[in-house]
């Protein structure tokens, strides 16, 4: 199960609160949405969780100046992603992702209702982790073919080594 941590402006907490009940729904550990945290020691322990986060969905609304809170937020973020942690910024509306984000691939949240499905399982299925490619054993005809090639092979080198090459 990955767990996820979602940042969000307090203007975007409706829709950070309703992606959060989709994604726990699918199996998802969530940490946030932080809107109901009303204390330093609250934000610190969440911000401290932060780290064991497998990714990031940063909600952007707006192109108002962060809080101070957010740009805590968007600290420890970066702190702890690493090339291989997904961070995926959603973008609301005409809202640009700020200068921090702008290297990851960012997702538009959709304004009609009919495409929040797609959404979700879009964030959903990057977030699943990658499965393993299944081994095929071999055929006996491959095997007596690789074990006859090997078998030419030989026999050419025994034919240059006897040339002395």
């Amino acid at each position: 199960m990955a767990v996820i941590y979602i940042s969000s402006a307090k203007d975007a907490v409706d829709i950070a609160r309703k992606l959060a009940d989709e994604l726990k729904s699918r199996q998802f550990e969530i940490l946030g949405p932080v809107e109901s945290l009303t204390t330093d020691a609250d934000r610190k322990e969440l911000l401290n969780k932060t780290s064991g986060a497998d990714g990031y969905l940063v909600i952007v609304k707006g192109n108002a100046r962060p809080s101070e809170w957010q740009e805590r937020e968007w600290l420890a973020i970066l702190d702890h992603a690493t090339v291989m942690t997904k961070v995926i910024p959603l973008v609301v509306g005409s809202a640009e992702p700020p200068n921090f984000l702008k290297n990851w691939q960012h997702l538009r949240v959709p304004d009609d209702p009919k495409r929040w499905p797609k959404f979700v399982e879009v964030i959903s299925g990057a977030f699943q982790p990658s499965r393993k490619p299944r081994s095929i054993p071999w055929r006996k005809k491959d095997l007596q073919e690789r074990d006859q090639r090997f078998e030419e092979i030989a026999n050419l080198a025994r034919q240059l080594k006897s040339l002395g090459m």
